[in-house]
């Protein structure tokens, strides 16, 4: 067995808003097992700005993990408060070796393709026009809920268009993604302007 990894680059086709600034790229990483025929991905991929360990020692990280795993055939531990992305990788590429299925953390009816899962219609942060066009056509998508990122605008705007989507798609589930957009003091009193 040999791990390696490899670092990619992805492009956004739009500019991606969020309550910590603009995404235009971003980077991920993939650990990478070859075992003879089979091959176990492991996808780090945090966010900048978002996730907490920083960016510029995942190279060196993984290359350390690797050398660490060749050498020894099984992982080092992980800090997972300092770098939870590289943790993830790790233990998907451990689950999937426990279930014998390369790329396959759970064998289930969706891996097989003959279910599918319900989820939300993503809104990006943006102008209020922006927001509500993207409401509008999640809407016209027959999405049943729409997750909409908060944070990047003056925040009685946002309450204003939250007013606005409720009035019009009373029947529409409305989950909210801050990102950490509300500082500890005034979290409490947001949450509760928003319920």
């Amino acid at each position: 067995m040999q791990l390696s990894y490899i670092q990619r680059t992805f492009h956004f086709n739009f500019a991606a808003y969020t309550s910590r600034g603009t995404l235009l790229e971003r980077t991920c990483w993939f650990l990478i097992l070859q075992d003879n025929e089979k091959l176990y991905i492991g996808e780090c991929a945090p966010i900048p700005g978002l996730s907490p360990e920083p960016l510029e020692l995942i190279p060196d990280e993984l290359d350390a993990i690797c050398r660490f795993f060749n050498a020894h055939h099984h992982f080092p531990p992980i800090n997972t408060h300092i770098f939870p992305s590289i943790a993830f990788a790790v233990e998907s590429i451990s689950k999937q070796i426990s279930n014998l299925q390369s790329s396959l953390l759970y064998p289930s009816s969706f891996t097989t393709g003959t279910d599918g899962i319900s989820i939300n219609g993503l809104i990006w942060a943006g102008s209020r026009e922006k927001v509500l066009k993207q409401i509008d056509e999640k809407i016209d998508a027959r999405f049943p809920c729409i997750k909409i990122k908060i944070g990047a605008l003056p925040f009685e705007e946002e309450i204003e268009i939250l007013k606005n989507v409720r009035q019009l798609y009373p029947q529409i589930e409305i989950r909210l993604d801050a990102n950490g957009a509300f500082a500890p003091d005034e979290a409490l009193d947001k949450l509760e302007q928003l319920a």
